[in-house]
């Protein structure tokens, strides 16, 4: 099974202006129903509240730059059937406030949490620690546990930094069509099936890239 990384275009053709995404608008984006309440790996027990302008200059699309958003995807109604029409994780998709040129327009937080840790072959997954400057491997080291993973973060400086290697999981875990690499990595994943039909359907606004650092057993 084949897997892509999946983000926002900065391709002009396409998103029209750069950044394509202009300004928060008025609120207080540390309120209590702020989007910055709601944890990578939970679902929030309130509607999270997210309201930002699209620049006038840029062309609106389905798949929207989402920053500052942490996590997740900024979609429209079409991509999200699409989505729907596959095999996805637990999700929230949380209606927002997009704005284009003073029009009010239709979009969705896709918040999906997907447990790594339950499909991981801890033992076969690794990271490496390397050199930043010279690009040279340090060490390397198994996906122990999420604690064995802090530690190793912690130990970090600005000489050195930690990227994955390799990613095991389990066959089942290739049942979905999107999937996540997540605690300090966050890299949301969608399968070749999904891929295609969101091209098939016409949807734009997002580039893909097959990452090749992951296994099914």
């Amino acid at each position: 099974m084949r897997y892509f990384t999946i983000g926002s275009t900065d391709n002009l053709e396409v998103i029209g202006h750069y950044p394509q995404m202009k300004s928060m608008l008025t609120y207080n984006p540390d309120g209590e129903n702020s989007f910055r309440k709601v944890r990578w790996n939970e679902f929030a027990d309130f509607v999270p509240q997210y309201k930002v302008e699209i620049h006038p200059e840029a062309n609106v699309t389905n798949f929207l730059e989402r920053s500052p958003l942490p996590f997740g995807f900024l979609i429209d109604e079409h991509f999200l059937e699409v989505l729907k029409s596959h095999k996805l994780p637990d999700y929230r998709a949380y209606k927002v406030e997009i704005f284009h040129n003073n029009k009010s327009l239709e979009y969705y937080w896709f918040h999906f949490v997907f447990d790594m840790w339950h499909y991981l072959e801890k033992d076969l997954s690794r990271v490496i620690v390397y050199q930043k400057i010279s690009g040279k491997t340090l060490t390397e080291h198994s996906f122990v546990s999420r604690d064995n993973l802090a530690s190793l973060k912690k130990s970090l400086n600005f000489e050195k930094g930690m990227q994955i290697k390799e990613v095991v999981f389990d066959e089942s875990a290739a049942e979905f069509d999107l999937l996540a690499i997540t605690d300090f990595f966050h890299i949301p994943l969608i399968s070749q099936r999904l891929k295609d039909n969101l091209h098939l359907a016409g949807l734009n606004g997002f580039e893909t890239q097959e990452y090749g650092r992951i296994k099914f057993l």
